[in-house]
């Protein structure tokens, strides 16, 4: 068994990490990159959004796609508190939602 470091030192500290995964933008609907920057300013600054690496440990994953076929891969994705697809405005705002709930339960 391989020791994540980076989950070890975040237990340290009081952050939240998200991970962010893209899809190919192949059938864009919907502005992806747009989502996630509104995501990134409604949230706190104990949030690190950083893209996802497979063989990190987030706490949550934000997989971002520019429709609603939702085609990214999300294999081997690893989170502590699940995964959450935006392709809509209606995600977007779901999204945000969980992640101050996740950091509220970080700050208990």
């Amino acid at each position: 068994m391989t020791l994540n470091t980076n989950f070890i030192n975040n237990m340290f500290e009081n952050k939240t990490y998200v991970g962010l995964k893209y899809c190919g933008g192949c059938k864009a609907q919907f502005d992806r990159v747009s989502a996630a920057k509104e995501i990134r300013d409604a949230s706190p600054e104990s949030i690190v959004f950083e893209p996802v690496r497979k063989e990190r440990l987030y706490d949550y994953i934000l997989v971002l796609s520019a429709c609603s076929v939702q085609c990214a891969d999300q294999i081997n994705l690893q989170s502590k508190h699940g995964v959450c697809n935006v392709f809509s405005d209606e995600s977007t705002a779901r999204a945000i939602a969980e992640i101050h709930k996740l950091n509220a339960k970080k700050d208990d």
